[in-house]
């Protein structure tokens, strides 16, 4: 059995750096790791970590499935609902082209060599306006990232 990724940690860095290293041709000016606060440059997309779920697969193996939340801010609402509306859904179309183009977390991207996970794709990806707090709303989606991996135990 290959070698994948064990732990949600792994998964959140190989998607934050693989993301980053693409933000330009995304659209994109700011990657953010986590939950920051601070945002300084939009548009922004921040890929956290969700949930991760593991059930028994086989003899001693866990099948494993990591789930990572990424918040696109498009926030230009100097721009009319509709242009905002349509240059937000075109980020989140980058961003899942983006991932699908990479489906196993390829250690050696793009000559898909030494896969990280098994499979993982964009599972859901939902517009919204979102609080930010004191007052900042901005326009944006929530993309929901789904991959399965599997891990050995003794």
């Amino acid at each position: 059995m290959a070698e994948y990724f064990k732990e949600p940690e792994q998964v959140l860095d190989y998607v934050h750096e693989y993301i980053e290293d693409r933000s330009g041709e995304l659209g994109l000016a700011f990657v953010g790791y986590g939950e920051e606060r601070l945002i300084p440059e939009y548009p922004a997309i921040l890929i956290t970590a969700g949930p991760v779920l593991r059930e028994i697969h086989g003899t001693h193996t866990f099948q494993m499935t990591f789930v990572l939340e990424m918040w696109i801010y498009h926030a230009k609402l100097s721009e009319s609902h509709r242009i905002r509306t349509r240059e937000d859904l075109l980020l989140v179309t980058a961003v899942r082209n983006a991932m699908h183009d990479n489906l196993r977390l390829f250690a050696d991207y793009p000559t898909n060599i030494d896969p990280q996970i098994i499979f993982g794709h964009v599972s859901a990806e939902d517009p919204a306006f979102i609080n930010r707090g004191r007052g900042e709303a901005v326009v944006g989606s929530r993309i929901m990232w789904t991959g399965l991996s599997q891990t050995r135990f003794k």
